[in-house]
């Protein structure tokens, strides 16, 4: 049977519909046919497994993979929210707008009735990684959206569990 035919409850988690709508009015620029790939992806992990997302924002796509997850899988969520010693961008180099951010976060997870799946590092992708225990089975690389950043990103977490 292939992933579309299987009901949320043979997947672990909750429908596609549901994740949607759990989404909705959380800020982010996560397209529903990306959104649909993560949850297929996440759903198709067995108890047990990893995901790691790098660059979470407000929590659209941790929102998709917690909802598609099944119960023992481990959702963790890379981003830095502009700590103050280590702002991320320039416009985030206020460390106000970076504890906003965190707070937005985390409510919209509460909101989404996922906030206990997942395990928020606030840490850069870089440092998250020196102590990332293997495996990781999903990566979703979403974090600075400039070619530099996201080349490293790319390079270092594939190096590393790819």
């Amino acid at each position: 049977m292939d992933l579309e035919a299987k009901t949320s409850s043979e997947l672990g988690g909750r429908s596609f519909e549901d994740a949607v709508a759990a989404i909705q009015g959380v800020e982010g620029w996560l397209p529903l046919e990306q959104a649909r790939l993560l949850y297929e992806r996440a759903a198709a992990l067995p108890p047990g497994g990893r995901v790691v997302e790098i660059g979470s924002h407000h929590g659209r796509s941790s929102i998709v993979l917690a909802s598609a997850a099944r119960d023992g899988v481990e959702i963790v969520a890379v981003d830095p929210f502009a700590r103050p010693e280590r702002p991320s961008l320039d416009r985030l180099a206020a460390a106000d707008v970076g504890e906003r951010d965190l707070q937005i976060f985390a409510a919209n997870l509460d909101r989404a009735g996922v906030g206990h799946r997942i395990h928020h590092v606030r840490e850069t992708s870089a440092d998250a990684l020196a102590h990332m225990p293997a495996p990781v089975d999903l990566l979703f690389i979403d974090g600075s959206h400039d070619f530099g950043p996201a080349r490293s990103d790319i390079r270092d977490w594939v190096r590393v569990f790819g």
